[in-house]
């Protein structure tokens, strides 16, 4: 139809159409001109993303070329971002490090799986992942990967891992032992030292064998169940002590500290504490302790044995001189005998007291052990009976000692006794002396006591032995597992060996026997004295006259001493104490020869008497006596310096022998009388 045929309404909708067309078209243009905007804003942003990624990454072909590297990437590679599209992934890194990539990214592409490894390139570490790229047909035709520098982290965890090297190496070199338990006692970890205190031979022992720690036994269950209570009540438990058995059944005191650690809602997380060994703590205190009861007994007895040494003198002294008076035989008269006895087992328990007590006056000589045992042979197989077999072993090159044989010899007849109670059915009894060298290895009684050459006695069973628990308390004075024992043998025994500066050591087996090991030094040479001079008898009628003043607080020992030295032609000048001798000498007429007094007078003593008196008369001889101990009177000083000594008690015979000898009456020509 021609224009000219085409009615008004087909021209107007045709215009309609032709408006709408072009409508549409401007429209088309800018719908597309928004969508090219806003593909230009997005790629921006994808580029901002991209290259402001502190993780370097990159896109690749499955050859290894780059097609695309952000910033972090190109820093890396040490390359412009430009300058990466288009290289060979592998010629930038090492050979070391691109073979690794090179695999990494091979087994990406053949698994079409995400790949992780850590590599160090440049001294620097890196936390890398790759992801496969899959096209249409579902090939992988690309792969991205995402590298993130980890030195830093990695820096820290070497300096965690050293802390924790250090923290695991402190935990199982210190000496106290440490755990950590479960709420309900089941054990998380333990240290070396806990395994040890406790007698196992490493933690995992310990733990297999004590999963839970409520399963460590107490000696006295009480101490279990108050520990409980305390951690319960505070949760928190300081310095308890406590006994417990170790794996081998021996026992070990420890002190627990032990807290508990809660999270923010207070509930246990489980306890953490430690442990420490005080049995060697504890016996020092139990040796304390021991030290001042010996010491508060040993002032006791030194007393009750003063008193009863005065008592003895008088009574000795006096039986003897009525036996001599009437000429009585105490092997004719049974009443005779028994008195006789009865004084000799009294003079014993004085001995014992003041053994006990250490106040003994000890009167240490160059001695051979080896003779002191050869000696007492006899009397000891008589002791022993015929059930009991005696085997005797002395070094024939065995060296001298400075000690008191007497002394020696108590200690041997309380040991051998205590083995034959010890062995009701038979047995061996073995007594040996050799020379050794004592080392701090051994476990002495004495501990101060310094190392050196030693004599060792050693007197061992075969008895029943003694049990652990009895073992430590042996040489506890009046401690006796025997029905009718004293408790002091061995008591005696300990005083003894440390007074002679020796020591002492035990071991014993249940059912197997017991050992003694006593260890005195050796006498040196040059601390060998001179050999005393012995007391030898004499012809006690034959004493020419002499004056002595006799100074004596106990009037029973005054009178009796009195007695025998006038009996025998002496001048005897009596008097009760230091004030009264004082006295007596100012006012006697002539020259008082010899002084005898006690060393323990009220007011001034005996020594102090002796050095006022020796003012005026230094060529007085003096005697000193006294029925207390070495502590007391200071013997050693009258050793020292051989002052005539006589300990209480003492014969008549005794008295004149230390008297003639002591006197030494000089004539008028200067003659020794």
């Amino acid at each position: 139809m021609k224009d000219g045929e085409k009615t008004k309404k087909q021209l107007i909708d045709e215009v309609k159409i032709l408006r709408w067309t072009i409508e549409s078209s401007k429209n088309g243009e800018t719908e597309r001109k928004r969508l090219e905007e806003m593909l230009r804003e997005s790629e921006e942003k994808m580029c901002m993303f991209f290259n402001a990624n502190p993780q370097s990454i990159f896109l690749a072909d499955a050859e290894g070329t780059i097609i695309a590297a952000n910033e972090s990437c190109a820093v890396q590679l040490g390359r412009g971002r430009d300058e990466c599209a288009g290289l060979s992934l592998y010629g930038l890194f090492p050979p070391g490090v691109a073979e690794k990539r090179r695999g990494e990214i091979e087994e990406a592409v053949f698994t079409r799986r995400q790949v992780h490894f850590e590599d160090i390139c440049n001294e620097r570490y890196y936390d890398n992942y790759i992801f496969p790229v899959l096209d249409d047909p579902g090939l992988v035709s690309k792969v991205v990967m995402f590298s993130s520098d980890i030195s830093e982290r990695k820096h820290l965890e070497k300096l965690l891992e050293q802390a924790e090297w250090k923290y695991r190496h402190t935990y199982e070199i210190v000496t106290e032992g440490i755990f950590q338990t479960a709420p309900d006692g089941h054990l998380l970890s333990v240290n070396n030292a806990l395994a040890r205190i406790y007698g196992y031979a490493s933690p995992e022992d310990f733990m297999h064998s004590v999963a839970d720690i409520t399963h460590l036994h107490y000696v006295n269950s009480a101490c279990r169940s108050e520990f409980i209570r305390l951690l319960k009540k505070d949760g928190i438990v300081y310095d308890f002590e406590a006994q417990m058995y170790r794996k081998d059944k021996s026992t070990v005191w420890v002190s627990i500290n032990v807290r508990t650690v809660r999270d923010k809602r207070k509930k246990i997380l489980y306890y953490e504490g430690a442990v420490e060994d005080i049995t060697k703590r504890k016996r020092l205190e139990a040796q304390l302790v021991h030290s001042q009861k010996t010491e508060t007994i040993g002032k006791l007895s030194s007393g009750i044995a003063h008193n009863f040494n005065n008592l003895l003198t008088v009574v000795t002294g006096n039986f003897e001189l009525l036996i001599r008076t009437f000429q009585l035989h105490d092997t004719e008269n049974r009443e005779i005998k028994a008195i006789h006895d009865a004084i000799g087992q009294g003079l014993k328990l004085c001995e014992e007291l003041l053994s006990l007590s250490r106040r003994q006056l000890i009167r240490p000589v160059e001695t051979n052990i080896g003779s002191v045992i050869t000696k007492m042979e006899g009397m000891l197989k008589h002791l022993l009976g015929e059930d009991i077999a005696y085997d005797l072993s002395i070094d024939p090159d065995i060296r001298t000692v400075k000690a008191d044989p007497s002394l020696i010899e108590q200690i041997i007849l309380i040991l051998a006794v205590n083995a034959r109670d010890a062995m009701p059915e038979g047995g061996r009894l073995r007594i040996s002396a050799k020379n050794t060298f004592h080392d701090e290895g051994q476990r002495p009684i004495n501990p101060d006591t310094a190392t050196g050459e030693r004599v060792a006695l050693t007197i061992s069973d075969t008895g029943t032995g003694i049990a652990p628990d009895i073992l430590e308390h042996i040489f506890e004075p009046f401690f006796t597992v025997k029905p009718d024992g004293t408790g002091l043998g061995l008591s005696i025994v300990h005083s003894i060996v440390k007074q002679s500066g020796g020591l002492i050591t035990v071991d014993s087996e249940e059912g197997k026997g017991t050992a003694f090991r006593i260890y005195f030094p050796v006498l040196q040479a040059e601390e060998k004295a001179e050999e005393e001079t012995s007391l030898r008898p004499a012809d006690l009628t034959a004493l020419k006259k002499a004056t002595v003043l006799v100074v004596e607080d106990e009037s029973g020992i005054l009178y009796w001493v009195t007695d025998v030295l006038e009996g025998l032609g002496y001048t005897v000048l009596p008097a009760f104490n230091a004030e009264d001798a004082i006295s007596i000498f100012n006012d006697h007429e002539g020259a008082i020869d010899l002084l005898i007094t006690d060393l323990v007078l009220p007011g001034k003593s005996g020594q102090e008497l002796a050095e006022t008196i020796k003012v005026k008369h230094p060529g007085m001889k003096v005697i000193f006596m006294s029925g207390y101990g070495e502590d007391r009177i200071h013997g050693a000083d009258i050793l020292k310096n051989k002052t005539p000594f006589l300990a209480k008690p003492f014969t008549p015979l005794l008295l004149l022998m230390k008297v003639q000898e002591t006197i030494r009456i000089v004539n008028s020509e200067g003659k020794e009388g």
